[in-house]
């Protein structure tokens, strides 16, 4: 019988602890995998569906597409900007598409795609585990929505004559082709103070139009005809559109002056005043004459014309924010006048309409002799707004009425009107008269922008 040696002892020994620790070692981990959660599964970094190993690349496709808010038909694929971790991906031209991401980006996490196309804002799109051949597949659609802009209208303290601001889609910007509008035109009322800042509106290239409800008296203005919306970093420098103030409101001139005759000393100044309200197409334009002292200042609540020299405006028309037409029978005649408004100066033209023939001639005296009578029945009625040594006169005792006493004095009067210069008055808020020597006058006139419309 052989016999065992001390030295195969330990070496038996030994094996049966390390056994031991083996089965104790794979008792516990199979412990720890019956302990977690069904469905847990834990990955280390390497191992993670999610992400590929260094040096391969990982293919994305989305499953359900790309597109872009308001667009009816696909974008082209080259529009398409997509990137991971500031690496531009090439989109391929595939049902679906997709992008390959380099290996280089796939280690860095979290794994996320910016996806851009010029005219809509930029999505960022976090991506799911990998599938078991490595790709990912993105199956919630990708929908860019339309990058805006910043518009506000501005108010003049004065307010504007339009009612109206249209807002309308001209074109793309230049960096932005495939981008349109959304929806209508925009319709903005102008029935605010200070500041309107709009909707946001689509990007691009806009015309806004001024328009007037009174389509008759308000003609059609373009603000601007072509105005850039630019979106992104560039949205807070978007623009602010000042509306043209109002025209209407009290103006007061100067039309002349003339010497007193002997014996009588100083001159006398003629002076205009013409306050209108283009919505309601009424107004009446007013001639008053008042001795000249060494200096003076009048305003249009400061005078007082005969009833005769009180003419009813018509047919008013705003040409543009800085021309306004009406029709006036001043001195009895129909005049045409319009206002000139340009870098704060105010004026007006007359522009005398003379009859054609002897028909017209007789039926614009007809005219005149009724609104005579309706003149002096105005001074009887509301005698404080004339000049008092007139105010109760009836028609035949007013000056003017001689001129209307029968055709051979109308004609007359027509010849004189006719040979009188036509020139420019210009207009403000108030007019200054200094005597510059015996029969010389220095006029100055106030600006009226910026005042009510009635002071």
């Amino acid at each position: 019988m052989k016999t065992v040696s001390p030295k195969h002892f330990v070496w038996i020994g030994f094996a049966a602890v390390l056994c031991g620790a083996i089965l104790f070692v794979t008792a516990v981990m199979v412990w720890l995998s019956l302990s977690k959660p069904p469905g847990s599964v834990a990955y280390t970094n390497e191992e993670s569906p999610g992400a590929a190993s260094p040096g391969s690349s990982v293919r994305v496709f989305f499953v359900a597409g790309l597109a872009c808010e308001g667009r009816e038909q696909d974008i082209p694929v080259s529009a398409w900007q997509i990137s991971c971790h500031s690496r531009n991906l090439v989109v391929t031209d595939t049902s679906p598409p997709s992008v390959e991401i380099p290996g280089a980006s796939v280690g860095a996490a979290p794994l996320q795609l910016i996806i851009r196309v010029p005219g809509w804002k930029g999505s960022v799109v976090t991506l799911p585990p990998a599938a078991e051949n490595g790709c990912i597949y993105i199956q919630e659609p990708v929908v860019l929505s339309r990058e805006t802009a910043d518009l506000a209208l501005a108010m003049p303290i004065v307010g504007t004559d339009y009612d109206i601001a249209e807002i309308v889609w001209v074109r793309s910007l230049d960096e932005e082709p495939l981008a349109l509008p959304l929806g209508k035109n925009a319709f903005v009322s102008l029935n605010f103070t200070a500041i309107k800042k709009l909707a946001p509106l689509p990007t691009g290239v806009y015309r806004c139009v001024l328009r007037g409800r009174g389509g008759a008296r308000i003609q059609d203005f373009d603000l601007c005809r072509e105005l850039a919306l630019p979106g992104g970093k560039a949205r807070s420098a978007n623009a602010i559109l000042s509306l043209p103030p109002s025209l209407p409101r009290s103006y007061v001139g100067l039309a002349g002056f003339a010497a007193n005759p002997p014996p009588a000393l100083g001159s006398t100044g003629f002076f205009c005043g013409i306050t209108f309200d283009l919505r309601k197409n009424t107004g009446e334009l007013s001639l008053a004459f008042r001795p000249l002292q060494n200096q003076q200042s009048v305003r249009y609540r400061d005078l007082k014309p005969r009833p005769d020299t009180v003419w009813p405006i018509s047919n008013l028309f705003l040409e543009d924010p800085v021309s306004l037409a009406f029709d006036c029978p001043l001195s009895h005649v129909d005049h045409r006048m319009v206002i000139f408004a340009s870098d704060g100066r105010f004026t007006i033209l007359p522009q005398l309409i003379l009859p054609e023939d002897e028909r017209q001639k007789k039926d614009l005296l007809g005219r005149m002799q009724a609104l005579i009578q309706v003149q002096a029945r105005q001074g009887i009625e509301n005698p404080e707004f004339f000049d008092s040594q007139y105010a109760r006169l009836p028609a035949k005792q007013l000056p003017n009425y001689d001129n209307l006493l029968s055709v051979d004095n109308f004609a007359r009067h027509l010849a004189r009107l006719s040979r009188a210069p036509t020139k420019p008055i210009d207009l403000g808020s108030q007019i200054t008269v200094r005597q510059a020597g015996p029969a010389a006058w220095n006029v100055h006139v106030d600006s009226i922008a910026g005042e009510p419309a009635h002071p």
